[in-house]
């Protein structure tokens, strides 16, 4: 089990307002606390765990890994009386192994099994512990290291006690949910929670969002099943936070939403086929939306699009905002990023976009992210500093921006690719405009109110039509930025 501890905060009681329970208080909070876990309805979720527990446990399995290390050349070709050859085998050459413990479950009656890709990455070796003792020896079918999920396959004489995928879309937070697993190595342990928070983004980076729950998952349930109260999984237990290692009730498991479409894949393929549009998109923020003239909720927009890309040849812009994917609404970076993922390669979506303030549908058919290829990303924010080429440069008073032509010194001292034109900032005044917006020496100003330009009087023009209309005095800066374009909203002062 993953623990996240540069994430974690130890969390301490508030005994004082413990201590504030008493009396005729105190006695409502308890008769409450009865009524939920010991009266009659349908709070009384408890009175179901049993039944799903016999009849699902047969199908989570215990998986045990063991992996060939090789050994450091001090320990090889041992003399025949040296007292560490009992450690090693005849020939005093083989390496050690190590066991790995974790959880799974069976989705197929002949012996399909799903499990985390982190509790059988480099093994040599994997055995499915199940329910009732017996012991297969499993093959990798395929694993993601993306969605951390592998897949597994037994030879078994008989039809294996199986689970299936529920619909983790229809999860509420407050649903009650159990988790049986491997904790520990102890095999077989049920406990459960109710789902605490949905759509969590417990890494930086990727576009996989997790269910976040109470019901305790520990070391050895990675891997395992979390299911809903009607006996579906809705989420497969990959990760926690904690200080420690160990359950402080903070737990995370892939939504089925997504492992089932990755899970499909590996099965059929031995790896995931994802969607690809060739799009780089950034929040919309306050800012960007206005000069975008969109909503300040609308969606995402479009930093960039590449050349020859599925979405250029559908006529996405940079610029557009997204508002819905294939049906879907898109609030987020990581929604949209998802939702393309998920698409099958050459399928037809339709994408509503606003284009300047006017609604607009485009056709796009998915292409395939290839290996080695990054996909959709969020555009960065991190930009290497780079030192300017001395050279005669204008200042823009309105922007408070040095700007060149790129020549091709330039060009070549700032390491900006032939495709890309511009104007290049030399410098940025100290309390101008742009400053502390994120530009630096080096970029290049690619377009300006979604307008290209390639002299710095084409940046002047294009600011002064911004403070002489009547619209609005913020102006859009499209930005080369080290390998990445990014939008700028930059206030001017009106005419």
């Amino acid at each position: 089990m993953f623990s996240i501890g540069e994430m974690t905060r130890q969390v301490q009681t508030n005994r004082n307002d413990f201590r504030s329970l008493r009396g005729a208080g105190f006695l409502v909070v308890l008769f409450s606390l009865l009524t939920l876990f010991g009266g009659s309805g349908p709070a009384r979720a408890a009175d179901g765990f049993g039944d799903l527990v016999h009849r699902l446990s047969p199908a989570v399995v215990n998986i045990t890994t063991k992996q060939q290390q090789s050994l450091p050349d001090k320990f090889r070709n041992l003399p025949e009386d040296s007292p560490l050859r009992e450690f090693f085998d005849d020939e005093g050459e083989a390496g050690t192994t190590t066991s790995a413990l974790g959880s799974g479950f069976v989705i197929d009656p002949s012996g399909v099994i799903v499990t985390n890709n982190h509790v059988i990455d480099g093994a040599d070796e994997i055995s499915i512990v199940f329910a009732n003792g017996e012991t297969l020896d499993a093959t990798l079918l395929g694993h993601d290291e993306n969605t951390d999920l592998a897949v597994l396959k037994v030879d078994s004489p008989h039809p294996l006690p199986s689970v299936r995928f529920g619909d983790s879309d229809d999860l509420r937070v407050g649903d009650w949910v159990m988790a049986i697993g491997n904790p520990f190595g102890l095999g077989g342990s049920v406990t459960s929670g109710i789902v605490s928070a949905l759509h969590r983004a417990i890494y930086a980076r990727g576009f996989t969002d997790f269910i976040q729950t109470d019901a305790a998952i520990n070391k050895g349930n990675s891997g395992g099943p979390l299911f809903d109260m009607q006996g579906r999984v809705v989420g497969i237990n990959t990760a926690i936070i904690s200080p420690s290692g160990d359950t402080v009730g903070i737990g995370f498991a892939l939504p089925s939403s997504t492992a089932k479409v990755v899970v499909d894949d590996l099965i059929h393929f031995g790896e995931v086929h994802r969607g690809w549009l060739g799009v780089r998109v950034v929040p919309l923020t306050r800012d960007l939306a206005r000069a975008l003239r969109a909503p300040a909720d609308a969606g995402v927009a479009v930093a960039a699009v590449v050349e020859h890309g599925p979405a250029q040849a559908g006529g996405l812009r940079a610029g557009d905002v997204v508002t819905r994917y294939d049906g879907m609404t898109v609030d987020r970076v990581r929604d949209l990023l998802r939702l393309i993922a998920e698409t099958r390669v050459r399928k037809r979506v339709e994408v509503e976009i606003l284009r300047e303030g006017k609604p607009l549908a485009v056709w796009l058919t998915a292409g395939e992210l290839q290996r080695g290829e990054a996909g959709e990303d969020e555009a960065g924010e991190a930009v290497a500093e780079k030192k300017p080429v001395p050279r005669p440069r204008a200042r823009d008073e309105m922007l408070g921006l040095d700007l060149s032509a790129l020549t091709p010194d330039i060009r070549s001292a700032h390491h900006v690719p032939l495709q890309v034109n511009g104007v290049v900032v030399m410098g940025v005044a100290a309390g101008g405009a742009a400053d502390g917006k994120g530009i630096r020496a080096g970029d290049v100003i690619v377009e300006v109110n979604r307008k290209a330009v390639d002299a710095p009087d084409d940046v002047r023009r294009a600011v002064n039509e911004v403070r002489q209309r009547g619209d609005g005095t913020k102006v859009l800066l499209r930005v080369y930025s080290n390998g990445r374009t990014r939008f700028f909203a930059i206030d001017v002062k009106p005419s």
